[in-house]
């Protein structure tokens, strides 16, 4: 029997809240310091993908 993700995260829950609100915002920080930093290094990005800047 496949449990899905919801469920498995629900029942987790249940057993220790703590637990569970830990590791949701440890990957939720992750995925955002991700963001910032792919919107930091495509601010510094003026050229279209593949123009060198030869010409």
């Amino acid at each position: 029997m496949r449990v899905s993700v919801s469920t498995a995260l629900a029942a987790a829950f249940e057993e220790d809240r703590l637990l569970v609100m830990r590791f949701l915002n440890r990957h939720s920080l992750v995925r955002i310091r991700g963001s910032a930093v792919r919107a930091f290094a495509d601010a510094f990005r003026s050229r279209p993908d593949g123009d060198d800047g030869d010409t």
